[in-house]
């Protein structure tokens, strides 16, 4: 029945001249912007998302309860340019009489229509369906009128979820006039029209991890309660409540109430049971009794997944369950965009976690054991083990780590396997020679100092024993024992089916030591094959760790058969691996880096061969001689194509007490052997150059050592016997690519020398031929200027290979040009003549004094006369003293 001043209109809405029939109060309070908090924080970032959200018909932003949702809608209100309606919805609003009455009362002040327009007096007929089936066009009609923007904010817009004015609210935001904005926000949305208006971009969505509070505006909430803590102190609160704002201001006002506002880690810890008691009564306690038992059961898990949270609960609904939670905003976030992986917020799991143990220690630590053997049989290893350590039986974490142990070694995660085995041999109890053994290899590949002196006990039938042998027998060159442990691992191992999957990893780390240990004991045809079946089997069990291991070994063996393009193109794979999983300076990498700088030396970068060399010294084991020394060899090599010949010959002197060692003579044990002797000759030490190399047999000295032989029998003024040696050197046709080169081209100098540029431009136009292949400059540049001429003459001969030809000239002069251009008076009261300064970086070459006159086109006494001379100048006696006088000038 209507009342007395009531009159019906002709579209079924009633026109009202009095106040709606609810108490005044309630309607202001639904109707007004909220107050804001005493210590309330600006935060005009979010407000900058707003601004730029709103520009959009709808705005959504949804998050967890005690987020700050309308502390910062009330403020951002109350700072914006466009008015601005509030309505705060809550279960009553779940009637369309109800909500309709409340939002046409939110809109009057700010719609500024006048007193007669429609809107002003509108509102819905008690008990009619009509009205309220039509009011929604009649409220979209009457808003076109709106002569400026108005903002309209639905707050806990979650209240009205599955009731009959989500259908009237969905037509009106599909309806909106053109300056009428609307923001929903809330715990979650209802079953509003989302994906429509997602699609013709009238939607704007603000995600809930946006409202989680910044250091600064946290600093800014603590201030206001009168804290003052310290930078640290805020980062540490900050991540344990993630930015919650219920959590950070109830720490707030605890800290505040005991410490009276002076800072302390106190904050760190206060607040936990006012958020407890908070969380429970305004979350768990609402949760339908089956999600409440859901997360009770699974909290337990730092993530979950559907069928982890179905081993835990006995259920199949997991999945489901853990959707709803998140899209309900139950404090629940998605980990994964394929919805597979989720987690409980800290402070929620935090309070379920100490309700769960308070109600039942016993349970508490079942679910441990459920968790553990689901995260143990899919592979994932340290979450097993986290979990088996809070279970009903520590024998369940020793046995944990028996199981783990081996896929985490193979899978690189070496620090997370020694921290398991420490934790569990830190237990009297738990210790056993098996887990002793184990720690005994994780040590070793973690370079631990001692780790390599250790011995497995005899005839031990375990796989740890095995491992050992194989690291220890590799590091030290044994290629025998490696054979022995290799061939036990790869008939299946202890306990193990030849089809299993472990033993798909016992036979990638079998093959990857073997081939790695014939690499450096000089078998590398052996070592390619073993090693890529080694990478095949690591990359079809996704052993990475494994796999980077045999591609760096590959990089060098493809390098020492002198496959340069090939060994780079395998290079190119490892690095993005070892980039990808952050393995750059794992052990793993160090042959890598040591094979890129050998590359680079051999084509004269030096700077490029220096750079990878200092990563292969970041990388490389403290127990791993064969790459250590590898990696001091090409760094002394870097060092003597720099001029720098005192510190290469203590470098080389270094790798030759490194590989003392060793079980077996080492792949580069010739190339050590031969530079110490053409270093002493470089300079002028005859005596240590006789004596390295008479420590050697002639019958069986490879290609470096017989031209150290060569140089030392030039020194002593025998060419003919040098060119024996040589021409037997380069008829033999072993060595590595750059050592032949070497061989031929100080055979052709040797040859022009003795008979004639007709001679011996035909056996450098070979080396040319042999170093343009794979572009070795390097192997070239070790003659400097003796071979410049014959290079030009071979210029303009022989047009086929022109650019390597050029390209070894211009690197010559750049060399030559370098050295001259280095202090050339060193601030000597007398300076040297240029003359003198040529025959002086001479000196520091491994030129003979009439090799330094044929280059000169002097004869040697007129080098002898330049010779005292530039002694005289420099205040010395002797070639030695010379070089070292001249190294401190900074004249080389």
């Amino acid at each position: 029945m209507q009342g007395a001043d009531e009159v019906p209109d002709e579209r079924g809405t009633v026109r009202a001249a009095r106040t709606l029939a609810l108490p005044r109060s309630l309607l202001r309070a639904k109707t007004s912007v909220p107050d804001l908090h005493h210590a309330a924080v600006e935060r005009p970032r979010l407000w900058t998302l707003l601004d730029a959200a709103t520009t959009r018909p709808v705005t959504a932003m949804t998050a967890p309860t005690g987020s700050g949702k309308t502390q910062l809608l009330a403020s951002w209100a109350r700072q914006s340019a466009r008015p601005v309606a509030w309505l705060n919805l809550d279960a009553h609003d779940r009637d369309p009489h109800r909500f309709w009455t409340a939002f046409l009362l939110a809109l009057q002040p700010v719609a500024g229509l006048g007193e007669d327009s429609v809107l002003a007096t509108m509102q819905p007929a008690p008990g009619s369906s009509h009205s309220l089936s039509v009011l929604p066009a009649l409220v979209v009609d009457a808003l076109s009128d709106l002569e400026h923007e108005v903002v309209v904010v639905l707050d806990d817009v979650h209240e009205i979820d599955d009731s009959p004015t989500v259908e009237a609210l969905s037509y009106l935001l599909l309806h909106l006039p053109p300056r009428l904005r609307v923001v929903l926000t809330g715990v979650f949305l209802p079953a509003l029209p989302r994906a429509r208006l997602r699609l013709e971009g009238r939607l704007a969505t603000i995600p809930g991890e946006e409202l989680a509070f910044t250091a600064v505006e946290a600093r800014s909430m603590l201030q206001g309660t009168g804290l003052h803590p310290t930078d640290e102190v805020v980062a540490q609160l900050v991540d344990r409540t993630e930015g919650w704002s219920a959590g950070l201001r109830l720490a707030a006002l605890a800290g505040a109430d005991a410490l009276t506002g002076h800072d302390s880690p106190y904050l760190l810890t206060s607040g936990s049971a006012e958020a407890d008691e908070y969380l429970l009564g305004e979350v768990l306690a609402n949760l339908p009794e089956q999600a409440r038992a859901f997360v009770l059961t699974t909290c337990v898990c730092d993530r979950l997944s559907g069928s982890l949270a179905d081993a835990l609960t006995g259920d199949h609904d997991g999945a489901a369950t853990l959707r709803w939670l998140a899209d309900h905003n139950i404090f629940t976030v998605r980990q994964s965009s394929d919805e597979e992986w989720y987690r409980y917020h800290a402070m929620f799991v935090g309070m379920l976690r100490r309700q769960l143990q308070q109600a039942d220690q016993g349970r508490w630590r079942a679910l441990h054991d459920r968790a553990a053997g689901w995260f143990a049989e899919h592979r994932l290893w340290l979450e097993a083990f986290e979990h088996a350590r809070q279970g009903t039986s520590a024998d369940l974490a020793r046995a944990m780590v028996r199981s783990a142990w081996y896929p985490l070694y193979v899978g690189g995660q070496l620090v997370t396997l020694r921290d398991m085995v420490d934790r569990v041999l830190a237990d009297p109890t738990g210790a056993d020679d098996e887990l002793r053994l184990v720690r005994t290899v994780v040590g070793l590949a973690l370079g631990e100092p001692g780790s390599h002196l250790v011995s497995p006990p005899p005839a031990t039938p375990s796989l740890a024993g095995q491992v050992l042998a194989l690291e220890q027998g590799r590091a030290c060159g044994d290629l025998a024992t490696v054979q022995a442990a290799a061939a036990d691992m790869l008939r299946a191992g202890p306990g193990l089916s030849p089809t299993s999957e472990s033993f798909g990893d016992l036979a990638a780390l079998a093959l990857y030591e073997l081939g790695a240990t014939e690499y450096w004991r000089g078998d590398g045809f052996a070592a390619e094959e073993h090693l890529r079946q080694a990478h095949e089997a690591a990359r079809s069990g996704h052993r990475a760790y494994v796999e980077l291991g045999c591609l760096s070994q590959l990089v060098g063996v493809l390098t020492a058969q002198d496959r340069l393009d090939d060994a780079l193109a395998v290079a190119d794979e490892a690095r993005d691996l070892a980039g990808r999983r952050g393995w750059e300076q794992s052990a793993a990498a160090a042959e890598l880096w040591h094979a890129l700088g050998w590359i680079h030396y051999l084509r004269d970068e030096l700077d490029a061969a220096d750079q990878f060399l200092d990563l292969g010294d970041d990388a490389v084991r403290l127990d791993d001689t064969p790459v250590r020394a590898a990696i001091q060899l090409v760094r002394g090599l870097v060092l003597a194509q720099r001029g720098r010949k005192r510190h290469a010959l203590a470098q080389m002197l270094q790798v030759e007490r490194e590989i003392a060692g060793l079980r077996a003579r080492w792949v580069f044990s010739d190339y050590v052997e031969a530079e110490l002797v053409r270093l002493n000759l470089a300079l002028g030490q005859l005596g240590p150059a006789r004596r390295a190399l008479a420590r050697t047999d002639p019958e069986t000295e490879g290609v470096h050592l017989r031209i150290s032989r060569a140089e030392l029998l030039l020194s002593d003024s025998r060419p003919d016997a040098a060119l024996d040696v040589l021409r037997a050197a380069v008829a033999d046709g072993r060595g590595f690519l750059d050592q032949r080169i070497q061989a031929q081209v100080l055979l052709a100098v040797v040859e022009t020398q003795q008979n004639g540029v007709r001679a011996g431009l035909p056996v450098f136009g070979e080396a040319v031929a042999m170093a343009a292949g794979e572009r070795m400059v390097q192997p070239l540049l070790q003659f400097g200027a003796r071979i410049d001429r014959m290079l030009e003459l071979l210029e303009r001969r022989d047009r086929t290979h022109l650019d390597f030809v050029r390209l070894v000239r211009s690197r010559i002069a750049a060399h030559v040009s370098t050295a001259q251009q280095v202090r050339p008076d060193g601030g000597l009261e007398e300076p040297l003549t240029a003359r003198e300064h040529e025959i002086l970086i001479r000196l520091d070459s491994m030129a003979t004094l009439p090799e330094v006159a044929a280059e000169l086109f002097v004869s040697v006494n007129t080098v002898k006369a330049h010779l005292r001379s530039l002694y005289r100048k420099l205040g010395v006696h002797g070639r030695r003293e010379a070089i070292a006088k001249a190294e401190a000038l900074g004249l080389l």
